[in-house]
């Protein structure tokens, strides 16, 4: 969805998250369990996107 909060954050379609604050992440469970251990802090994530790599840095709320 083009207006979904992924899409606001920067996520593209196709886009792979690869690891959450420089953990791996593997399974929908593993990304779930990486946002809920972060609190209210700022999210690093590391994607694959079109052969390259991209940080994005996601605040809270």
């Amino acid at each position: 969805d083009q207006n979904g909060a992924a899409a606001k954050i920067g996520i593209v379609r196709g886009d792979v998250i690869l690891t959450i604050n420089r953990q791996a992440v593997s399974s929908l469970e593993d990304v779930q369990a990486a946002l809920d251990k972060s609190g209210d802090r700022a999210i690093l994530l590391l994607i694959a996107r079109k052969g390259q790599t991209v940080y994005l840095t996601v605040k809270p709320g």
